[in-house]
């Protein structure tokens, strides 16, 4: 009784000073009476001056919310701008590209920039998530029947951060209101929006090429390419002879260095690399480079044995059996392994028509023995072509090309004739900036000639068996013979791993050979090509696929924010204020005698014992409080 004679003083006590601030007794004129209102209305209108525009514009409707989805998507797209204008440059770049004033204090790296974007990004999308939840929790309890006032207290809760949303998950009201469920997933989702970010950002250590380079007396990066070869023989030495077509020393020197190559053990697991540049950093690059070149082609051959008992190859044109010159006479011998040089294709070879159309420097036909009762054939085809490369990589140190993209490859010449009396022109895309353009390369005739020459000259050899050694012994031609056999013995043990071992052998000794020499005659007469300098070092690398996870979440946020306006749009915009509670409260005291509901505990059991509705029974949108009771329907509550 003390405590409601208590409350009733304090009620009273402030009904009286309500009314003492009220309008006196003959302040208005008459006919300017207004009807008696009661005296805490009139005071409460006396005092209260209509909200300012800028109170509407944050409450009144969803226009904050609005503008912070309209800047979250924009931040969004300065977040993604961003991190493109940083893809692919060196760590070491941020000092130089950021003001020292950001760099210094502010920002010290990437992510920490991009941390910081993603910052305003989380607070502006939590706006409207925390806004669609609350206005939600309205909606949910706008309806016929009452729900717990646990339930409101639950989503109320949910609302206002991430403990509360976490609450709702764990409990069983989680799926009461989809809407509201994706709300709390999405506010616990901000909290890893930082963490997506520095998995965006990584920094490799990677090869830098940089965007701009200059030629000066420490860094260089040139290629030699060639678009006119007519080299022959050097005139400058006394003996050479002028009249017929000699071979350049430097041509024969790359050539015995290819064909020696397989059995040097220097150069195990090594490959000749037929790009000499010249490359001062730790890697080199050049994009649209078109060169003259050399190229192969290698195909297996039928073989048979012949009316002699020798072995015989229709399709490469050559047999096993030779002639070898002893004490001055010729004697009919049978070669374990024989090798002829042409320039001309067979007429039976297993080479089609455009293979006859491209400018030929050498046909070179194989025949050795596979066992004692067949014998293995093989053809190659050397000739000229214009190679134009998409780009090129160099390792200086290892002094190889780590890649060299091939984009084409020009090899019918544009004027060859039977005759072969002229230079062989191609016609293929300029190098370097002209790479749209058309140039014409061109191998003299002379120079041809003297190609030729010396691969039949240095090809063209055979190996047999010493007659008077039993077989045991083997006698080259010479020793670029000795070491070819060598390599095709060491293969033929291995005929498991390579069933054609003369032709995989000779595909190797032709592929040397052609590197060895188009690199050589790329340093003679050759156009320098200025290309990039690149260095190892850490480059920031964006990983695109983590910008996946705060676009969804905005799309979300999207989604959630329209279905509330959508959803609530015949309802008051309340969202997550407080105020909806005091002045469309509950119309019953939520007080009982036999419980302390001063204390949150209790209140929290005593809000399970009770419903509430949100209703207009014709006295204004409120709050309906009553006790539950089971089946008991709510109409007319």
């Amino acid at each position: 009784m003390a405590s409601e004679k208590h409350r009733d003083y304090t009620i009273s006590t402030i009904l009286s000073k309500d009314w003492e601030t009220g309008p006196r007794s003959g302040s208005q004129p008459a006919g300017l009476q207004s009807p008696s209102l009661p005296e805490t209305s009139a005071a409460i209108c006396h005092a209260i001056e209509p909200p300012s525009t800028g109170t509407k514009l944050l409450a009144g409707w969803w226009y904050m919310e609005i503008a912070c989805m309209t800047m979250s998507f924009a931040v969004f797209g300065l977040y993604c701008w961003f991190l493109n204008s940083w893809d692919g440059y060196r760590v070491s770049d941020w000092n130089e590209r950021v003001p020292h004033v950001f760099s210094s204090f502010y920002i010290k790296n990437l992510g920490s920039a991009a941390s910081s974007i993603i910052t305003i990004l989380k607070i502006l999308s939590f706006i409207p998530i925390t806004a669609a939840m609350g206005q939600l929790k309205w909606h949910y309890f706008l309806r016929q029947y009452s729900r717990p006032v646990a339930e409101l207290e639950t989503f109320d809760a949910a609302s206002r951060g991430v403990s509360g949303s976490i609450k709702l998950l764990v409990s069983g009201k989680r799926f009461h209101s989809i809407h509201i469920t994706l709300g709390c997933l999405l506010t616990l989702a901000t909290m890893y929006l930082g963490s997506s970010t520095q998995n965006t950002i990584t920094s490799p250590s990677r090869v830098y090429w940089p965007l701009k380079h200059t030629i000066n007396e420490t860094t260089v990066a040139l290629l030699p390419v060639i678009e006119v070869f007519n080299v022959t023989a050097r005139r400058d030495i006394i003996g050479v002879d002028t009249q017929n077509y000699s071979e350049d020393p430097g041509m024969q020197a790359a050539l015995f260095t290819a064909w020696s190559f397989y059995e040097n053990p220097l150069f195990e697991n090594q490959e000749i690399d037929q790009v000499s540049a010249n490359c001062s950093s730790t890697f080199c690059r050049w994009h649209n480079t078109t060169t003259l070149s050399m190229a192969v082609k290698c195909r297996n051959a039928a073989a048979t044995f012949g009316k002699d008992g020798h072995g015989y190859s229709e399709e490469a044109d050559i047999t096993s059996s030779i002639d070898v010159i002893t004490n001055g006479s010729s004697t009919r011998r049978q070669a374990i392994i024989n090798l002829r040089a042409s320039p001309n294709i067979p007429e039976n070879s297993g080479f089609n028509m455009t293979d006859r159309q491209r400018a030929v420097i050498i046909h070179l036909a194989a025949i050795a023995e596979h066992d004692e009762q067949s014998f293995d054939a093989a053809e190659c085809l050397m000739f000229w072509t214009a190679a134009h490369v998409s780009e090129t990589v160099y390792h200086n140190k290892s002094g190889s090309t780590l890649t060299q993209t091939v984009a084409s490859i020009q090899s019918l010449p544009e004027n060859r004739t039977s005759t072969e009396d002229k230079s062989i022109v191609f016609k293929a895309p300029c190098s370097g900036k002209r790479n749209t353009e058309t140039c014409s390369f061109k191998i003299t005739n002379d120079a041809n000639l003297a190609v030729r020459k010396l691969l039949t000259d240095f090809m063209t050899g055979y190996v047999y068996r010493d007659p008077h050694q039993n077989g045991t012994l083997f006698i080259p031609s010479s020793t670029v013979m000795d070491l070819f056999a060598w390599s095709w013995r060491t293969t033929l043990v291995k005929v498991s791993m390579f069933p054609n071992p003369l032709a995989t052998t000779l595909e190797v000794y032709m592929l040397n050979t052609i590197y060895s020499l188009s690199g050589y005659i790329r340093t003679k007469q050759a156009t320098q090509l200025e290309g990039q300098n690149g260095s190892f070092e850490p480059i920031f690398h964006i990983e695109w696929k983590y910008t996946i996870y705060p676009g969804a979440m905005l799309i979300l946020t999207l989604y959630l924010f329209a279905f509330t306006v959508w959803a609530t749009r015949s309802m008051p915009v309340w969202k997550s204020s407080l105020l909806p509670y005091l002045y469309h409260g509950f119309d019953r005291p939520a007080l009982d005698s036999r419980y302390d509901l001063s204390s949150l505990p209790w209140m929290e059991e005593f809000s399970k014992e009770k419903k509430v509705v949100l209703r207009d029974a014709d006295d204004g949108l409120g709050l309906k409080l009553r006790d539950m009771d089971r089946g008991t329907s709510d109409e007319g509550f």
